[in-house]
């Protein structure tokens, strides 16, 4: 697993080194993303996707996070929405929506929610055909 990660991080300094880049990943791209994403929608609705940053040094080429904010499908009406914390990892020429989590401790989340409540979700990105 250490030779693994070795390679990769060699891998992605070669592509930073020889100037190739990612495409940047826009707010409405990373919307489409979390709202098709079967983890997500079979129990949410996307409300709002509230920032987006790419990763910084060797995980530029590939990765963004960002937070956003949802509602549970049977949320009664006028529910606050929920905050949330995105992962994306650009492959095979495109992004994917790899993972969110919500009710963590992140310093964009609100304060006061304790780790007992948090969940994580990882979203299957099937392989290229």
């Amino acid at each position: 697993m250490r030779s693994l990660r070795f390679v990769v991080v060699c891998f992605l300094f070669v592509l930073e080194a020889c100037g190739l880049h990612s495409p940047d990943l826009t707010q409405q791209r990373a919307s489409e993303l979390i709202s098709r994403a079967p983890e997500f929608n079979r129990y949410a609705r996307l409300v709002e996707v509230q920032s987006l940053t790419r990763q910084a040094d060797s995980l530029a080429y590939c990765c963004y996070y960002g937070f956003f904010t949802f509602r549970y499908l049977n949320a009664p009406a006028g529910s606050p929405p929920i905050k949330a914390y995105a992962g994306f990892a650009y492959w095979d020429d495109a992004w994917h929506f790899t993972q969110f989590d919500y009710g963590c401790d992140h310093s964009g989340l609100k304060g006061g929610t304790t780790l007992s409540d948090c969940h994580t979700v990882n979203c299957y990105n099937p392989p290229a055909k």
